[in-house]
Formats: structure tokens, sequence, C-alpha cells
């Protein structure tokens, strides 16, 4: 299997021991720091891919050793050869455009990759990585092509490339768990450089400001005395569209392993209990600044996107009060001088003309101020589809930048006239869709036709999506790689899920993935995350059908009857809408909705039926019955997905028997997706076990394993929906256990994370346990809950919780025999035995009754647990500052406890052959950290890999090692000195605080049990702004109980590049 016609398959590879150097990458002279870091990039990936580090020179002119010559289009070197015919162009490239050109110099042949800017130089580099050297880039991380051929010289390449539009981003929408909402500032730095490395270059965040209460950190300002108090959503405290709190310790299914802390969600939203607003405002905005200017570092630009006519009820104040807006704008100025964009949303629901007089007046507002106090920071308007009359007369500089009506599809352009224009399609839907799976009724075709029909003023083009990874993985590339492409390479979703099948699954694979992932997955449910959360019983079809545009009968007898849909007399569901074909249609067609048509005369006696639809979601049956709700069937039409709820089609099916005057009821319902889905989830499940039975490659085998996880998770969804209302005691978990896992075994970015306490926090807390709950009613001795097995060396250590007042005694039972009594203070017990084991505990009470069966669960105790552990390691930096250290955590998921699971750090200078090791630290749960110490990060970077075992079984990350590694390189930003040593003042309480030390950005806050410990990765507990010099700990401990006894305390300042001073003096507290 080929790739796609513009890859050139010659690969580079020459294997993967690293050799001396004997080559070199030329930069010339006087480069920028992007331009350096294209070299440096240009350097890691080279070696990665053949084993040999190229040296990085900076030189005016090629010599002997050069095999790469990394420039700008307007240097003399490049003129010159232009000059001499060594580099004819037919044009020049325009903004962000390069070319790859092998030239003849002196004899020999070198690879010159010449930028029109610093940032075409970049993407210069990463294309020829990616459509020269089979590599492929996406946010979950990077793939290496699977062939290793040996070559001895580069292929021929002659590559022009400028992108179609000068914006490439995406908009990763706050408010939802799997999404920006929960980026640490690691997580923001390895985004970053992912987008860049796919030639992106703008990254938007939304910012609520009082949208279902929420209150975002990354905007905030004090009015009249007031700053209201911000936060992000986290496990415990939910999110305001129907996702509640949870407590990360009630977690099930062993979900909350993967967890290091007592609470999960965003760096600057957590242990912020005890601080005040502004210390709050201050956290986000550290933060904020920061990925700015890191952005800024790798040629990304930043928007920050506000529903500028929303504001909190506290501030007592209407949006468009002109002192309001002041405050707003000056706050905007003052924290992000070099913001890029400033996008004014219209905020999301209906819409009059008393709505956008307001939201004018608002926006003129913050326009005019934006003007005087950020001049450099230009404007856009946005929201949720936009009129072209609320756009048409604003400022010429003014940017269109909707996201669509909630479609995959976007407009042209065109209806904005001349302004430049940015379209925004929905990579995924939070409503009718799901941020689960597959992100049903929101296909990439629809994408891919509407930015085929782009028009002349679409200057931009980014997407709004919660995930990065997972399902949205080849969309996020469709994105990044549309503006760089003819449109005929990737005017089909085949086109894209092929490639991206090849790249991730193989050659072997590729056509059996490519079916199952082309928009094909099994349909499981359309929730989404801003919907209540449903049962599992409940059919979940809460997305729109189809649109109705006419229905005709056709007959000898006379001429044709048509009925227009809008004609209806009664009607169940349903809104008219405009229709592209003229007048309205009947839209927002939803299961079970009817229409009813009175006094229909076929006295044609027709002979056929046809109906006009129209249909951008999976579709349905439209059923029509004769004079009554079920009454005779006369035709059945099978709606399918027609591309667009605009995009009409005819369907035509024959009638007979049809004579006199009648009434006409037409039905509508889903296909019966949900017996089909289980029939398809199992034939692919089966599909993918038989892929990877045939690849040895263990990075395919992962890829493949989380592809599985997925469509398991959709298998067992499928299957609750049908069983979960009718199980009973004895039934449980169900599927609710593999289902639960199945999150687990596919994390592979930090949006994984987000679903998983998504799940949880919903499904399994709203459904699952509330079951337990219902059927617990029924008990007379109440079984013990919360049943773990985890295996040991020997067999298995089984814990649970009592739920019976009058215990007496537990008995512990092993594959349906009882095996110990246990007095009723004891809540765990040490099994040893070797193999497969299921395990369950019931409860005694002091009459001598007995409780039902707890709830098992299984293990693989001792010698059977043949399985090494899965490592989950997200956001892994690929970049740090010179100076700094190197923060690294990863968690496994593991059937052993976690005290027979160690980590370790294999470590070397990049190129070199000697590896050192450093044991990682167990952090709590399951998860283990380390910290690198910046000595032992050279200029030239380093790479690692990490190798866990559970005592029998070890696997290593990255998969491929230690053939090929992770890397990590080094960034230099002068002028970052390090900052003083925090002084320690007398403490208050339980509130310790410090001295102000100057050219600080923040504080890290470091605890432990014992005294003299180092600061690290595993004692790290917070950050604070560099405006605040106390901090009081709020309770709780890594694992989430509460503190108690004594524990040690101290503080560090960091640099705004993240340079850290010397911890302070200990300080003690005892709880």
């Amino acid at each position: 299997m080929k790739r796609m016609a513009y890859h050139l398959l010659a690969i580079l590879i020459w294997g993967m021991a690293a050799s001396a150097v004997k080559a070199q990458i030329l930069l010339t002279a006087s480069a920028t720091p992007i331009e350096e870091y294209a070299a440096v990039e240009l350097q890691r990936y080279y070696y990665q891919l053949s084993g040999r580090l190229l040296s990085i020179d900076h030189e005016e002119v090629p010599d002997r050793k050069t095999e790469f010559v990394l420039t700008r289009l307007d240097h003399p070197l490049v003129k010159s050869w232009r000059d001499k015919g060594v580099l004819p162009l037919k044009s020049m490239p325009g903004e962000q455009g390069y070319v790859i050109r092998t030239v003849k110099e002196k004899g020999r042949e070198l690879v010159v990759i010449a930028g029109v800017d610093a940032n075409g130089l970049l993407y210069g580099v990463y294309g020829l990585l990616e459509d020269h050297l089979g590599m492929r880039f996406y946010m979950n991380g990077d793939v290496y092509p699977d062939k290793k051929e040996v070559q001895t010289r580069m292929p021929l390449i002659q590559d022009e490339r400028t992108p179609t539009v000068a914006i490439r981003g995406f908009l990763p929408w706050t408010n939802f768990p799997q999404s920006a909402t929960i980026y640490s500032w690691d997580d923001w730095r390895y985004i970053i450089d992912q987008a860049a490395r796919m030639r992106m270059n703008f990254i938007m965040i939304h910012n609520y400001n009082g949208f279902c209460g929420h209150n975002e950190l990354f905007h905030n300002f004090e009015y009249k005395g007031h700053l209201s108090r911000g936060w992000m959503p986290t496990i415990k405290t939910g999110h305001g569209w129907g996702c509640p709190g949870w407590n990360i310790n009630e977690y099930l299914f062993g979900a909350s392993e993967v967890y290091d802390d007592y609470d999960f969600g965003a760096d600057y939203g957590l242990h912020n209990e005890t601080l005040t607003n502004g210390q709050i405002k201050e956290k986000g905005a550290t933060i904020f600044r920061k990925v700015i200017a890191y952005a800024h570092l790798r040629g990304v630009k930043i928007g920050l996107g506000l529903d500028i006519d929303v504001v909190l009820p506290e501030y007592q104040s209407e949006p468009d009060n002109k002192d309001l807006i002041k405050v707003q704008v000056a706050e905007i100025a003052r924290e992000y001088p070099e913001l890029d964009y400033l996008l004014c949303f219209q905020s999301e629901g209906q819409k009059n003309e008393a709505f956008y007089a307001r939201w004018r007046r608002v926006f003129d507002g913050f326009y005019e101020e934006m003007k005087r106090k950020s001049p450099f920071t230009r404007i856009a308007v946005s929201g949720w589809g936009l009129t072209a009359e609320s756009v048409n007369s604003l400022p010429e500089d003014v940017i269109c930048a909707p996201i669509s009506y909630y479609s995959a599809a976007f407009e042209p352009g065109s209806v904005y006239g001349n302004r430049e224009y940015w379209g925004c399609p929905w990579l995924e839907r939070d409503f009718n869709s799901s941020e689960y799976y597959y992100p049903y009724n929101v296909d990439l075709s629809e994408t891919i036709r509407a930015f085929g029909d782009a028009s002349a003023n679409m200057n931009g083009f980014y997407a709004l999506t919660w995930r990065l990874a997972d399902a949205i993985s080849p969309k996020m590339w469709y994105i990044s790689k549309a503006p760089w492409y003819n449109h005929e390479v990737l005017d089909s979703s085949e086109k894209v899920y092929r490639d991206f099948a090849l790249a991730n699954y193989g050659e072997n694979a590729v056509d059996a993935i490519t079916d199952i992932i082309d928009q094909n997955e099994p349909f499981a449910t359309d929730f989404g995350e801003c919907q209540e959360t449903p049962g599992f019983n409940q059919m979940v079809h809460t997305y729109p059908l189809m649109n109705l545009y006419s229905m005709t009968f056709g007959g000898k007898n006379g001429k044709d009857v048509e009925i227009k849909a809008t004609g209806y007399a009664e009607k169940k569901g349903t809104k008219n809408a405009p229709c592209d074909e003229g007048g309205e249609c009947v839209g927002y067609i939803m299961a079970d909705d009817w229409l009813q048509y009175p006094a229909v005369d076929f006295s044609n006696s027709p002979e056929r039926m046809s109906i006009r639809i129209a249909s951008a979601s999976s579709g349905g049956v439209a059923t029509v019955y004769l004079d009554r709700l079920e009454g005779p069937v006369i035709a059945r039409f099978e709606v399918k997905n027609t591309e667009g709820w605009q995009s009409w089609k005819s369907l035509t099916v024959p009638v007979k028997g049809l004579k006199g005057v009648h009434t006409l009821y037409v039905r509508f319902q889903p296909f019966n997706v949900i017996a089909k889905a289980g029939k398809l989830a199992d034939k692919q499940l089966k599909t993918i076990d038989s892929c990877m039975a045939v690849t040895s490659d263990v990075l395919q085998q992962l890829r493949l394993s989380r592809l599985r996880a997925r469509i398991h998770g959709a298998a067992c969804h499928i299957a609750l929906n049908t069983d979960f209302e009718n199980y009973q005691w004895n039934d449980l978990p169900g599927k609710m256990d593999e289902w639960a896992r199945s999150f687990l075994y596919r994390i592979e970015d930090i949006s994984s994370y987000g679903n998983i306490m998504s799940t949880q926090n919903r499904f399994v807390k709203q459904n699952y346990v509330e079951k337990i709950n219902q059927l617990r009613k029924q008990q007379r001795v109440q079984a013990p809950s919360h049943i773990i097995a985890k295996g040991t060396l020997e067999g298995a250590q089984i814990s649970w919780r009592n739920e019976e007042l009058a215990v007496s005694s537990f008995v512990v039972c092993r594959n349906g025999e009882e095996i110990d009594t246990l007095a009723s203070d004891v809540n765990c017990y040490q099994d040893k035995f070797h193999g497969a084991a299921s395990y369950t505990v019931y409860a005694v009470d002091i009459e001598g009754h007995k409780s039902p069966l707890g709830i098992p669960a299984d293990c693989l105790a001792g010698s059977a647990d043949r399985e090494a552990p899965v490592i989950v390691i997200n956001s892994p930096l690929t970049s740090i500052m010179e100076g700094t250290p190197l923060h690294i955590r990863f968690s496994v998921v593991e059937n052993r406890l976690p005290e027979f699971v160690s980590g370790i750090f294999h470590y070397r200078r990049t190129g070199e052959k000697v590896w050192k090791k450093i044991p990682f630290k167990h952090r709590t749960r399951g998860v283990f950290t380390l910290t690198l110490p910046a000595s032992e990060i050279t200029r030239q970077g380093i790479e690692y890999y990490i190798s866990v075992s559970d005592s029998d079984n070890v696997f290593c990350y990255p998969g491929s090692a230690p053939a090929r590694n992770h890397t990590v390189v080094v960034t230099e930003v002068p002028g970052d000195d390090k900052p003083e040593v925090p002084m320690i003042k007398p403490i208050c309480g339980k509130r310790m605080f410090w001295s102000r030390v100057p050219n600080v950005e923040m504080y890290r806050i470091y605890r432990s049990r014992t005294p003299n410990f180092k600061i690290g990765a595993d004692t790290f507990v917070t950050f604070v702004a560099g405006n605040t010099q106390s901090f009081a700990d709020n309770g709780f401990d890594f694992d989430g109980t509460s503190l108690k006894g004594t524990y040690y305390y101290c503080v560090t300042s960091v640099s705004f590049w993240d340079h850290e001073s010397e911890a302070s003096e200990i300080i003690q507290i005892d709880y």
C-alpha cells in the first residue's frame, strides 16, 4: 500500500545506532529564535529517523560537510543560487510559504529549506519531515514511518508551498473537562509545540464570564470595588451544563488511579480554596500570559474570545455601561499586552433587534477602547453563526470569524462581502453528538465540502472542538493540512482517514481500519456534554433526523399532486425553517415526530411517491400512513445523510391502490441503530483483533488497542442501553465495569482524562451508583461495597467498605467458594492464589443473617498476571527552557497494587551511547513522578525512555524504545535569570508567609511528611501568582484524605520562563 501522491516513499533510515558527526545543518547567520528552533527540530527528527546526529553551524555558505541549508528566501546565498540557475523558482511563495529543493553545489547534493519568513522556514522543516520523509504529526504525538529502508542519499525534492489561508488553528472550547478547561502549563507548552509541527499558527480560547455561572480565569476585572470569584470546572465541582461534582475517591472500576491529587483540573484552578478573589484572578492571568509568550516563540498567535454582552449579575451593571467596558479593556491591555486577537462574541441564544442593538453598543465601546489601549491587538467578531446585517456595518478592519451554526460545515464567507473572513467548522458538538466516541452527526465530509466552496475573502480556517485527539485526530490533521495542499489531494473523508490509518496502523490494516473510522463507527448514544445525563435505558436520539421540503404523487391519470411539507394541519414536534430551494421546509424533525395532511385527493391514481429531503445527520425513516397514525402504510423512505441540511435530494418509491380523498400522516423514526450498531461493533472488534494479530510493530499494536477500546466502549454502551434497566443485584456490575475501564485503556492525551471524569461523574454516579442505592433498599443485611481486588506477587489483596451497622463478620469468596471469615473490624484480606479470580465478600449481622454477595471484582492473582502495565503519560514535553529542570509524571493502569510497580527513567545526552538511570518516586495512587535537574540537561538536549515493571512484566514508553526514544530540546531565552530565594516569615495559624521577591512570576509550594525533603514533582502542591505572599493549605493530601499530623512545607520563587530559586527554609505545620 502506497501513501498518497504527495509523499515521496524513499524514507531515510540508516539504522538507529548514533554515528559520529560527519555532516551538518547550516543555518545562515543572524537567525531569529524561530529559525534557530527550526534547525533544532530538523536535527532532533533527523536523528530519530536516521540515527545520525547532525551538527548545527552558523555560516553564510555551505561547505563539504553540509547536508541541509536552512535560510530565508531573501538571503544573498539564495539570490546567488537563483541567478546561477542552481535554485530556479517558478514563483515566489507567499507569506509563511517555503521552498524545499535538492540542489547540486560543488559537486554534491544538499537540501535547501528556504522560508519567505521565519515561520515559513519552520514550516518548511515540518513539510520536509511530513511530506517527504514519511512522518505524521498529531495532537497526541508524532508517528514515525514504519518502514525502515537503508538509503545513502536524499530523494530528489522540488516542493514550493504557500498556505491558502494565513490563519490555521483551533478553538478548544473551555467549559468541559475534555478540553482547555483542564490544560495546565505543561499541557499548553506541549499543545503549542504540536500545533506548530502541524503547521498551524492560531489558538483561540473562549472565556466565559457568567454563562451557566461559569467565571473562567483568563479574564476577570474589578468594578466599583467588586471582583468576582473565578473558577474552573474540576472533578470536585463538576460544571454548569448538567455534570455534577464528585469525590475522586468514590470513583469506581480503577478510574481514580490515574489522578495525582485530591481533585483534577487545570493547575491554576486547583488548591484555590484559601486564596482571595484577586489572588485567583492573577493565578489564571499568569498562565495565560505565559501561554501567549510561549506561543510567539513557535510562531503561533493567540486569540481571546469573550461574550462581551454578558456580565455577572453581581456587578450590578449592564454590559453596555461605558465605564464597565473601559475597566474590562484596561484589564485586558494591562494583563495581556502581547495578545494577538480579541474576538468579540455575540452571546449564545435567541436574538432580536434589541439584542443586536445592545451588542453593537458594547462592541463599539470595546473597539474604541482597544484601539486606544491595545492598538496592536486585532479585533474580530464571532458567535454561533452571524448575520450579515450585524457584521456589514462594522469597521472595515474587523475580522468576521464566526463559529458555524452548530455544523461541521461553514459559510463560504461571501455573504460578508470583501471583509476578511475565517471559517470555523465544528469537529464535534456538545449536544446530539458525542465527546465519548466518534462525534456522531458531525462528519468530516461536510467540513471538506465547505472548505472546497470557500470564497476569496476567507483568510482563516480554524475549528471548534473539545477533544484534540482520539476520534478527533484525523479531523485535526485535515484542518492543519488542507490549506497546504491542492484541494483534490484531500477532497474526501476517505482519503483523510486512509492516510491516518496507514500512518497509525500500518499497511496490513489500512483497508480494514479505514472502513471503520471513516464515519462508520457504531452508534452508542448522541449524548453530548452540555446535556443532562440520560439513563442508559433512555434511547438517546435527540438529534434532528432530516428536513422535509415537499411530497409528490405521480400517476397515469392527471397531473402530479404536490404537497408542500409546511402545509400540514397538525403536527408533533418539528419547526419550520428557511429553505435554499425557496420558501420554508419542515425542519428540526426528531424521533417520533409526525405531520398530518388532511383531504389529499388521489383521483390521479398515483403509482409513485417522491419526497424532497435533506439531512446532515444519520438520517432515519419516514413512514407514510393512510387516515390515521399506525394506519395502513402506503410508503416508507429510508433517508441517509445527504451531507448537509440544505443539500436536497429526491427519493421515490412505488405506491398502489390509492383512490379518493384521504388524510395522510408522515411519521419519522431513526434507523434501528442500536440493534444494527451492536452487530457492527462486534464485527469491527473482530476486524481490529485480526489486524492486531498480524502486526509485530509495538506502536501499531498500541494504537490498535486504543481504537479497540473505543469501539469496545461503544459496544458496552449499546449493551447497557438494552439491558441496564433490567439489571438486578446479582447482575452487577454487568457491562459497567468493561465500559468504564474502556476509557482507561484509550488515554492518549490530556482530554482523555476529561472523558474519564465525565463518565464517572455522570453515568457511574448518576446511573450506576443510583441503581445500587435503589437495589440496596431490598436488602435486609447490607452487602459490602467498593470491593476492589488488586494483584500481588503471591495472590491478591481484596478490600471493601462495610455498609451494615449490625455486622458481626465478613466472608471472603473466590470464584464462588468461601475462603475465609474475618472479624467485623477488618476491611482488607491477603489471598495466596495463582490464577484468574473473581472475588466477592458478604456480611453477616449479629443475628446470623447473611447479606447478598457484594458486587464482585476480578483480578489476575499472583503468577497469572502476565500483562505489562499500561503507561499513561500525557503532554510529554518536547522542549524546555535552558537552565530549567524537566518534570515528568506518568500513571499506570495496572492489575497489581502500586507497591509492586516501579519506574526507571533512562536518559542520555542526544547522540551519546551510555544511558543513565534514575528511579521514579511514587506520588499517590497509580502516579509516579521524577524531576531531572537542569544540571543534567545540556544545550544538546536529551533523549529518554521510561521502563515500568510490576515486578514480573515490563513495558516501555515510548513503545519503540530503546531503538527510538522521546527527545527533549532546549530553548534559550536570554535575560531570564534565576530568582532569589523567598524569605520565610512567621506563620499565623496554618498560613505561611514569605517576603516578596522582585521580578518573579509565581511561587511554588511544596509539601512532605519528612523534614529536609527535596523539592520535585513528587512533593509539588501548587503555585500562586507573583503578587501573592502567603498560602494556607486546603486540608487535603494528594490522595484526597485529610491532612493529619505534622507536614513540612517550603516555597520557591519562579521567573517568567520557569527558572526556579533554591528552596526556602522548611516550615512545619501540625494538623
